[in-house]
C-alpha cells in the first residue's frame, strides 16, 4: 500500500508541476522572444515588406492636396495581425471617409517597444523607425530628423529646430513649434480601440489570420490638426509627419 501511495503521490506531483514548469517556460520564451533583437537581414526583409504593402493601397488614394494636412483625421480603417510581431495595414481617411493616407505598421516587443511605420499619399512617402525614446523620419527617402521624448524636433544636422509638449500637455491637443513660432496645434489621438469581427468592413484581410476591425461602440470622428500660419516646405514636411504619426501610433495600441 506504501508503494502505491508513493507512486501515487509522484504522479500527482508530477501531473501538477509539469503544467506550472510548462506555463514558466513558456513565459519566459515569451519575455525572451520580446525582448530580443532581430538580425539585419529580418529588419530589411521587413522593411521591404512594409513599404511594399503601403504602397500596394496608393491606387485607391485620393489625389493629395495641399491643404489636406488638416483633414487628417482620426477616420482609420485597417486590419491587423497579432503575435510576437503585430502587423496592421490600412487608411486614414477624411471625415468624408476619403482615403488620402495608406499605411503599415509593424510593433515588436512588449517591453521595450519597437514600432516601424510607412505612411503613402498620393505625392509623399513617410518613414517612421521608433526605439524607446527616439522616432526617426524619413520623408521620402530622405531623413529629415527624429522626434526625441516626443517633445524635441531635431534636424537631419542634429539642430533642435523646434518643440511640442504633448507629453506635459493636460489638454486634450499639444501646440508643435517649429523656429520659435506655433505651427499648428495637433488633437490627441489617444484613444484605444475594442475590436469585432466585421466582414463588412472596407479594409478586408490578406490572410485568415488577420481580422477586419470596426469600432464596437460610436465614434466622434474628428480631424486631428489645425495651422496657426502657413508653413514653407520644411515645416510643411514636419508637420504632415508628426500628425499622421498621431493618428497612426495613437490611434493603434495593443500594448496598454
Amino acid at each position: 500500500m506504501e508503494t502505491i501511495a508513493t507512486i501515487f503521490g509522484i504522479l500527482s506531483f508530477l501531473f501538477i508541476a509539469i503544467p506550472v514548469v510548462g506555463i514558466v517556460l513558456l513565459l519566459r520564451y515569451v519575455i525572451k522572444k520580446s525582448r530580443s533583437e532581430q538580425p539585419t537581414h529580418v529588419l530589411i526583409k521587413e522593411k521591404k515588406e512594409l513599404i511594399l504593402k503601403a504602397r500596394s493601397k496608393k491606387k485607391n488614394l485620393i489625389k493629395w492636396q495641399s491643404d489636406d494636412v488638416e483633414k487628417i483625421s482620426n477616420n482609420l480603417d485597417f486590419n491587423f495581425s497579432k503575435g510576437f510581431t503585430r502587423k496592421f495595414n490600412g487608411y486614414i481617411k477624411t471625415l468624408d471617409n476619403e482615403r488620402i493616407i495608406s499605411f503599415r505598421k509593424i510593433d515588436r516587443g512588449a517591453f521595450n517597444l519597437t514600432s516601424r511605420i510607412l505612411a503613402v499619399t498620393s505625392d509623399y512617402e513617410i518613414y517612421y523607425d521608433q526605439l524607446d525614446n527616439e522616432i526617426l523620419i524619413e520623408f521620402n527617402g530622405s531623413y529629415i530628423g527624429k522626434i526625441v521624448n516626443n517633445t524635441n524636433l531635431i534636424d537631419d544636422t542634429n539642430q533642435n529646430i523646434g518643440s511640442f509638449n504633448r507629453n506635459n500637455s493636460t489638454s486634450d491637443f499639444y501646440v508643435v513649434q517649429l523656429n520659435n513660432e506655433k505651427l499648428a496645434y495637433v488633437v490627441k489621438n489617444s484613444d484605444r480601440r475594442t475590436f469585432v469581427r466585421n466582414p463588412f468592413h472596407d479594409f478586408h484581410p490578406e490572410s485568415s489570420i488577420q481580422k477586419d476591425t470596426v469600432w464596437e461602440r460610436d465614434v466622434k470622428y474628428s480631424n486631428l490638426m489645425k495651422l496657426y500660419r502657413k508653413p514653407n516646405e520644411k515645416e510643411y514636411n514636419w508637420i504632415l509627419a508628426i500628425v499622421i504619426y498621431e493618428a497612426i501610433y495613437y490611434g493603434i495600441d495593443f500594448t496598454q
